[in-house]
């Protein structure tokens, strides 16, 4: 999966397009971004990209702080 990839995957689970979530997007900042799309993403970690999602992971505060630490610990391709 792509960095582009991942950010249309939680796109599709906020009913949002991706070029709503510009990197500097803030969690808080999207009404429908809840609890649930947080295990969405985290299962997304686990079964597409084959790691164990990590606290830093799950407690990013921006949508590009995210993908960052997935590209960081070389999950793209």
């Amino acid at each position: 999966m792509t960095r582009n990839g991942f950010r249309e995957l939680i796109a599709d689970f906020l009913g949002v397009s991706a070029s709503e979530l510009p990197d500097t997007t803030e969690k808080e900042s999207v009404e429908s971004w809840s609890s649930l799309v947080d295990v969405q993403i985290a299962m997304v970690i686990q079964t597409e990209l084959g790691a164990e999602p990590t606290a830093e992971m799950l407690e990013a505060d921006t949508v590009g702080n995210l993908l960052n630490l997935l590209e960081s610990a070389k999950l793209f391709h």
